[in-house]
């Protein structure tokens, strides 16, 4: 019985683990394309003011 509650609560933290991974993937992936629009949008302004 200690062995089957174990085997669920060590299955719930690697779920909640495979949940972290993920919304920190989906951070990440957020985080690099507002770099890329903002660098983008930081090279326009330099062109429109030369």
């Amino acid at each position: 019985m200690i062995e089957k509650a174990d085997k669920r609560e060590r299955t719930q933290i690697s779920m909640s683990f495979v949940k972290m991974k993920d919304v920190l993937f989906n951070v990440l992936a957020i985080g690099t394309v507002l770099a890329a629009l903002v660098v983008i949008f930081y090279e326009a302004a330099k062109q429109l003011i030369n």
